[in-house]
């Protein structure tokens, strides 16, 4: 069980420019990663803590509420519901990216309708998410057709 909050891990700075804070999650340590990785440098963006599973994940954005929340489907089980109850414990402000495996429509839909703002498929370019962050930040909402 891993949660890494910002300034508090080796590796990990604080970049006071930021203007965007963000939590990732991801529960394979790969993914976890990359997740990081595609953000690391983006001088408007923070990483306020990396989770490896749900319990870390909800206390994460309780203490460290973020403007975005960038959280794989897996670590949620797959499910709609628990996709839904992750965003009742965020903040208003909050946004959820979930970057998924899934190309049934279903559940991309599904995963918008219960709250999230962008779908990202895990087979698209890492470039695409501080993208994602930052478009979500401006209240755009959006997932990819072309995996569906």
């Amino acid at each position: 069980m891993t949660s890494t909050v910002a300034g508090q891990s080796s590796g990990m700075g604080v970049n006071c420019m930021a203007d965007i804070d963000v939590v990732i999650a991801d529960d394979q340590p790969l993914s976890l990663i990359g997740m990081r990785s595609a953000v690391a440098d983006q001088g408007d963006i923070r990483i306020l803590a990396e989770c490896d599973n749900q319990q870390l994940l909800v206390a994460a954005v309780r203490s460290h509420p973020p403007d975005v929340l960038l959280v794989s489907a897996e670590i949620l089980d797959d499910e709609l519901g628990a996709v839904k109850q992750l965003i009742s414990h965020t903040r208003k402000k909050t946004r959820v990216i979930v970057v998924t495996s899934h190309r049934d429509p279903g559940f991309l839909d599904g995963a918008l309708q219960c709250g999230a703002k962008w779908v990202i498929h895990t087979e698209g370019p890492v470039e695409e998410i501080p993208t994602a962050i930052r478009k979500v930040t401006s209240g755009g909402v959006w997932h990819e057709r072309a995996a569906a």
